[in-house]
């Protein structure tokens, strides 16, 4: 009561604000409030921000709520108030039945709390990033060794939507004014860039239709005129960019525009007097973006231009904002009601119907485009005229703009770039034909319905299964007597080895099990007969890493690629036609490990990032098997590939002398005599069959010269009782150095 009375209120919700006490006032004065106060309490709780923007037919991320608080959905969540059930696994969370695969965002449900959490899946290297809001020129961090979810609190867990790495963020001024810009989302690396001004760095861009409505809506439904709201643009079908609302933050400025400070000061005063005194502004400045009416089409060619006099005899064209189409609006109304001739007043965008419940069609459904229609109109709006005769040419002049010029600008419109995965690592296979009962359980545990399709596993549960399914066959191959050097026992040891040499996380194993043979078995629990496997060969693949120099080689050509294909502009260069989606940066890779490592640390140098692959491959790097340019799956390209094995397979194991072999047997066994160094190769080999059993042979002897040496090398004591991995990993190398000058490599200069 002790508060000056006033006729217009501004205020907003922040740290200390007391807020409880505005409401108040606003109850007691009744002024115009240009943001609502107890719609800022909604803003608040990031469900309910949900739940609104869903009722508004606004696409937000497919999410489920964790409530720990008993709150109930008014959306599509529902509830009862309960606490839901959280089930964990290695790359996905079920919360009542309802799987969020990995990645997937976790946000606190409370909007002042901004530590969100992204997970990132085994298969893109685990681990999570946090996010904060910017501290310095950080604004989140990586943290490779952590993979649960957090357990006390209410959580939103959301999709991670790929957005090429890049989110939009959106001011309005009321349903009619809208500012967009685009920045480096803090999912890729967590720097931050700032202009010399210390700014982050931005760039403005052209808002589609569809979130110029967005805009509008969320002004209505949360009764925020000056509001911002953050936009994540996705990639659907053929380059169709989605826009899906992930968060509504209330009362936002622009950081850095004098325009948009102009436009809003100008945009608030109209506001305010508008709705202290009507009659004093008749119509406000901000052009409403979604009803607008523009120039006609005007041909570049005589014939052309000729048709379109023709076609636009007497009328003129009527533009249909897409939420009308299907809405109830009668278009010819709009038609008339637009025009300043007849008098009538203008349908405002704050009539149109703003929530499902009123009759507005989702977003989603709205054409991106402003519809158009040629033909008779009953307005009395001035038309081209449709006369082409003797003047015709002084209108075809007007009509076609400018005199055409012996030069014109192109546009660079795409660059395409297929690029091969940097130096990695020997790629190493093991395989096995085997029988044990246990294995057999695992692949039917694991398998699909059928027994007779291949097994791939690559999980963290699954493999750490299969090894201790190994140890148990170890433990009990050894109780029965069976030796370490056994050949089966061996193949077992060396799977365990592989097993347990890494963590069982990231992209270094996969384990394959395909199935040899079968037998059907009757079912005693559904008395039916089955088809189970009795033999399978078992594939265990480690190796094929990027290497280190293989990650600074994908970083180089990035760096090389920008610098020369796009050098810098005072506009901002690759990186501004990133932000802008104007030339965005687009990569498609195959399913390996090693590529899309190759692929995230290109895109680091060619988008200057920071920090570690994984949280880049996540952001940047699409997975799309089915559209690579390589052939595998067609089945043509694929009888050639088996073809050439096979003859391989054949002709590679043969003992002969190919020196000493006519040419006939030569081309039959390599191809034509003008493949001069293969052949000249194999002349100097001779027989290969040969030389493969003494490579054999030597690196036999080699690993056991090894074990020897090594086991000479002595303890600890001899080091000084302190020895580093270092000193040990030097010794060893020395000793494999000597054994491969002595053994392989006079062999190989035969």
């Amino acid at each position: 009561e002790g508060w000056p009375v006033v006729d217009a209120l501004i205020a907003f919700h922040s740290g200390g604000y007391p807020l409880a006490k505005a409401e108040k006032y606003v109850e007691l004065r009744k002024p115009f409030v240009l943001n609502d106060l107890a719609e800022q309490r909604t803003l608040m709780d990031r469900r309910k921000v949900y739940d609104r923007l869903e009722s508004a037919g606004i696409d937000v991320p497919r999410h489920v709520y964790m409530s720990r608080d008993g709150y109930i959905s008014t959306g599509s969540q529902g509830g009862d108030g309960s606490i839901p059930e959280l089930v964990e696994y290695d790359d996905h969370i079920e919360i009542n039945g309802v799987a969020i695969y990995k990645p997937f965002v976790e946000k606190p449900v409370n909007a002042e709390d901004h530590e969100i959490h992204i997970y990132y899946p085994t298969s893109a290297g685990g681990g999570y990033k946090k996010l904060f809001r910017k501290v310095g020129n950080r604004s989140s961090e990586f943290y490779p060794d952590i993979n649960e979810v957090r357990r006390e609190g209410s959580f939103i867990y959301e999709d991670f939507l790929e957005t090429q790495g890049t989110d939009v963020k959106m001011y309005t001024v009321g349903p009619d004014y809208g500012h967009a810009e685009a920045r480096k989302s803090p999912t890729l690396d967590g720097s931050v860039v700032r202009n010399p001004d210390g700014k982050e760095l931005r760039f403005p861009v052209i808002p589609s239709l569809r979130e110029k409505e967005i805009a509008r809506r969320i002004v209505l439904v949360f009764k925020q005129y000056v509001c911002g709201f953050d936009l994540l643009r996705v990639e659907e079908g053929d380059s169709k960019l989605v826009p899906f609302c992930c968060d509504v933050n209330g009362f936002s400025f622009v950081k850095s525009s004098r325009k948009y400070y102009d436009d809003c000061a100008q945009l608030i005063s109209e506001y305010v007097i508008a709705a202290i005194k009507p009659r004093s502004v008749p119509i406000f400045s901000a052009l409403n973006p979604l009803m607008k009416t523009t120039a006609n089409y005007y041909p570049e060619t005589p014939k052309r231009a000729t048709n379109f006099l023709r076609d636009t005899s007497g009328g003129t064209a009527h533009f249909r904002h897409p939420q009308l189409v299907g809405a109830g609006v009668d278009q010819e109304a709009l038609s008339q009601a637009s025009l300043p001739e007849t008098g009538a007043s203008p349908i405002r965008s704050v009539d149109l119907p703003s929530t499902l419940a009123d009759g507005a069609p989702p977003v989603r459904d709205m054409s991106d485009q402003l519809s158009i229609e040629f033909g008779a109109s009953r307005s009395r709006c001035p038309s081209v005229s449709s006369s082409v005769g003797e003047n015709s040419t002084g209108q075809m002049s007007q009509l076609m703009g400018r005199e055409k010029s012996g030069t014109h600008q192109e546009e660079l419109r795409c660059v395409i770039a297929v690029i091969r995965h940097g130096d990695r690592t020997p790629k190493q296979k093991l395989k096995s034909k085997v029988k044990y009962p246990e294995i057999l359980d695992f692949f039917h545990k694991y398998s699909s319905k059928s027994s007779r399709k291949d097994l791939k596993v690559k999980g963290k549960g699954p493999l750490s299964e299969f090894l201790d399914t190994i140890n148990r066959i170890i433990t009990g191959r050894e109780k029965a007597g069976q030796k370490r050097m056994d050949p089966e026992m061996y193949k077992l040891h060396h799977m365990r080895d592989i097993l347990v040499k890494w963590k069982f996380e990231g992209l270094n194993r996969k384990l394959q099990m395909k199935p040899q043979e079968w037998e059907t078995i009757l079912d005693e629990k559904k008395n039916v007969a089955k088809e189970v496997c009795t033999k399978v060969l078992l594939i265990l693949k480690w190796g094929g890493n990027l290497t280190k120099l293989g990650e600074k080689q994908a970083i180089t050509l990035g760096e090389r690629l920008r610098k020369e294909l796009y050098p810098d502009a005072p506009g901002g260069g690759i990186l501004r036609l990133h932000s802008t989606f104007r030339h965005d940066l687009k990569i498609r890779t195959s399913d390996e490990g090693r590529v899309m490592k190759t692929a995230a640390a290109f895109a680091k140098g060619m988008l200057q990032l920071e920090g570690d692959l994984p949280p880049i491959v996540v952001s940047l790097v699409h997975k799309d098997s089915m559209h690579m340019l390589d052939p595998s799956g067609n089945k043509v390209v694929k009888q050639m590939l088996d073809k050439c094995k096979e003859r391989i397979h054949v002709n590679l194991p043969r003992d002969y002398d190919f020196k000493e072999g006519s040419m006939i047997m030569r081309e039959t066994a390599v191809g034509p005599s003008s493949l001069i160094s293969l052949h000249t190769a194999l002349k100097q080999i001779r027989n290969p069959r040969k030389v493969l059993h003494e490579i054999h042979e030597i690196i036999g002897e080699l690993l056991t010269q090894l074990d020897e040496m090594l086991g000479s090398m002595g303890s600890h004591d001899e080091y000084g009782g302190e020895v580093s991995d270092e000193t040990i990993l030097y010794d060893v190398c020395i000793c494999v150095s000597i054994l491969l000058l002595n053994n392989i490599f006079p062999l190989l200069c035969v």
